[in-house]
């Protein structure tokens, strides 16, 4: 899952379709190399689904409970995780944006405790 994450970065900042394109096929030959059984899985989350659409699969995460859960994994207020999202649009980068500050703040704190 982690490679399958990485890629999505890449692919999210790309803005050229066929480079798009070009990607996916490469992160498909990869995982058909390595991996062969994370091919379906794989080509079902790239189309943000859990399962082939004729098998009703949701996780059934309500978005509050999301929200309470990020707010507490990441040591920011509720209300924090609120306002982020509503202006981001997106949880997973709020949590991307909120990982990288922590990330600054524990280097930052190492190299004045060194």
């Amino acid at each position: 899952y982690s490679f399958l994450a990485a890629k999505y970065v890449e692919i999210e900042k790309e803005t050229k379709r066929l480079k798009i394109v070009d990607m996916l096929t490469e992160i498909f030959r990869t995982l058909l190399d390595n991996a062969p059984s994370d091919v379906l899985p794989a080509v079902y989350l790239t189309s943000n689904r859990l399962a082939a659409p004729y098998i009703p699969a949701e996780l059934g995460f309500a978005g509050k409970s999301l929200n309470d859960a990020v707010a507490l994994a990441m040591g920011k207020p509720k209300s924090a995780i609120a306002e982020l999202y509503r202006r981001k649009g997106d949880l997973g980068t709020v949590i991307d944006e909120l990982a990288n500050d922590n990330e600054k703040t524990q280097l930052e704190e190492d190299d004045y405790h060194q």
